[in-house]
């Protein structure tokens, strides 16, 4: 939530998965996906995830009061504050143990998160004297540090290309920014082939993807997408191949 503030965006689904699948591959079995339902998880494995998956590297974990945290989003940092969820009367769910909230505002009265615990957490109003009663102290400051902006330019095919029916050909792309994965499609007219749903975005900047061609004759252009955790990711597509 708080990346995707950042860039003024919004989370997607695949996005979550994403990071799920990044923390089971940093932390394994500790970071179990659980069918991407959740796993307990701590402020050190957050401020790892906003340093090295978001690409904030100066992101810090901290201890706050509540009147800490007020001071903080006057700064512009909405805080991922570590609480007890069963102190919230209004919580909205049955849970009632340790969780994680994003504090993004507050009144003189209340204190206003995203709470993921619901479907309908989007600014929900605690009370000062119960969020303050919940806090266990732990929180992450999301730093919004200078960060490469997400690109993909297709390097190969460009197009004007001919690829003979099972053959294998090299995709290949540059990229920018910190993608955890890319998707890969051929495109004929108005159908979307999926070649790859998550194939490994590369290292340095560039890319490849290996593909049988076997999907009939024609006409195709071939797009590569970043996964992200947020919407709006950049993709590049190529002009038209021909494979004959």
């Amino acid at each position: 939530m708080v990346y995707c503030y950042y860039r003024g965006t919004t989370p997607t689904t695949q996005g979550i998965k994403d990071i799920d699948d990044w923390l089971y591959k940093r932390y394994g079995t500790s970071q179990a996906i659980n069918g991407y339902n959740g796993a307990v998880t701590s402020t050190t494995i957050l401020e790892t995830l906003a340093r090295e998956y978001a690409g904030f590297p100066n992101s810090y974990k901290t201890t706050l009061t509540i009147d800490g945290v007020r001071q903080k989003i006057s700064q512009g940092y909405p805080v991922i504050v570590a609480v007890n969820s069963g102190k919230l009367s209004n919580r909205g769910y049955s849970y009632a143990g340790g969780h994680f909230v994003v504090a993004k505002g507050y009144t003189s009265t209340h204190i206003i998160a995203n709470d993921p615990g619901t479907i309908n957490g989007n600014s929900k109003y605690y009370l000062n004297s119960e969020f303050q009663s919940a806090m266990s102290g732990g929180c992450v400051i999301v730093v919004p540090s200078p960060m490469i902006t997400p690109s993909v330019k297709m390097v190969y095919p460009t197009g004007g290309e001919v690829w003979p029916m099972w053959s294998t050909k090299q995709i290949k792309w540059s990229y920018t920014g910190s993608p955890s994965s890319v998707k890969i499609e051929l495109l004929k007219g108005t159908q979307v082939i999926k070649v790859a749903s998550s194939a490994p975005v590369g290292s340095g900047g560039i890319g490849y993807y290996s593909i049988f061609v076997n999907q009939g004759t024609g006409q195709y252009r071939v797009r590569v997408t970043l996964n992200g955790i947020c919407a709006a990711t950049p993709s590049a597509t190529s002009g038209v191949i021909y494979v004959t």
